[in-house]
């Protein structure tokens, strides 16, 4: 995975000059936003458009990257890998859709598949507030303090 860096991550490599550390607002706290498939090169044409200016500002105060995959890019597979910090040989979720035993059906993969703690069971395991929304594999939700 890529290392991140404050305001912009491949400014340096581009030539260009990185803006200073930023001081977290709140210390102890922790936002993931993902998009989806979206890259930084169409993300930074909408920022400059002015098409996304909250993830304009977000780039620009916060920590950004581009992050190495998991081939093949099937989004459950890679989200489940974020949440976990694990492969998808360590946490189970390998695909969009799992066979049944015995059968031919096949069914989306839920949390009930998933073999590793998230980011968020770590969290309240330890007494801290957790809220996730709209997660791959993640259904049905777990009881979260949040």
């Amino acid at each position: 995975m890529g290392r991140g860096r404050p305001g912009g991550g491949g400014a340096a490599r581009r030539g260009g000059r990185l803006p200073p550390a930023v001081e977290p607002v709140e210390p102890g706290r922790l936002l993931l936003l993902g998009a989806d498939a979206a890259t930084w090169e169409v993300l930074d044409g909408l920022i400059a458009a002015g098409r996304t200016p909250d993830w304009g500002e977000l780039a620009r105060r916060g920590v950004r990257g581009e992050l190495a995959t998991f081939k093949p890019t099937s989004s459950p597979l890679i989200w489940t890998s974020i949440a976990t910090g694990k492969t998808p040989a360590e946490h189970g979720i390998v695909d969009f859709v799992r066979r049944l035993p015995g059968s031919d059906e096949r069914r989306p993969y839920s949390s009930g598949q998933r073999t590793a703690a998230a980011v968020w069971d770590i969290f309240a395991r330890h007494g801290r507030s957790a809220v996730q929304v709209k997660w791959w594999a993640s259904w049905p939700a777990e009881p979260l303090k949040g």
